[in-house]
């Protein structure tokens, strides 16, 4: 029995066999591009934290139409495991005067590889792709991320300047 259907194609080959069944959803363009991102390795580290054995690095920015590609690794060097909690991304001004308000603009990604994978093992490395609708930054805004550990204090913050923003390597669709 063959048959496809909303769900996928499903194969019948008798009644005593088992069932297969196979997915058949087409994958969107960001999930293709970060796929393919995650597989390279990082060049160009742009920013890095450093806390206790753990290092997070931002590399290559990329650009595809309307949507911006940030390819992070987090490497955890410790004999801990560290089990993320969630990751924060927000636009803010770079310098604030004295008794000025700071506004922050949360901006969230529009896809996200690897963000089932929220444990890091020891002595292993894990990358991230966060895709996101472009959105602009100004000559004294600065892209932050912040990455956190679930019930414990190993955060880690990144940023991006504008000028880094504005380096975004071209991926052909």
């Amino acid at each position: 029995v063959f048959s496809h259907g909303r769900a996928g194609r499903f194969y019948r080959l008798s009644n005593k066999q088992k069932t297969h069944i196979v997915t058949a959803r087409r994958k969107t363009p960001e999930e293709e591009i970060s796929s393919t991102l995650t597989r390279g390795r990082v060049r160009n580290v742009i920013s890095r934290d450093r806390n206790s054995k753990l290092k997070a690095g931002l590399g290559q920015i990329s650009v595809s139409g309307n949507s911006l590609f940030y390819k992070v690794n987090i490497e955890n060097s410790s004999n801990i495991t560290y089990d993320l909690d969630f990751v924060r991304f927000y636009v803010r001004d770079l310098k604030t005067t004295k008794r000025t308000v700071t506004q922050e603009l949360e901006i969230y990604p529009v896809y996200a590889s690897g963000a089932s994978q929220t444990a890091i093992p020891a002595k292993e490395v894990r990358s991230y792709v966060f895709a996101f609708n472009k959105f602009p930054l100004s000559k004294n805004q600065a892209l932050f991320m912040e990455i956190y550990e679930k019930n414990g204090a190993r955060h880690l913050y990144l940023k991006v300047k504008p000028k880094e923003n504005e380096k975004a390597k071209l991926l052909k669709q």
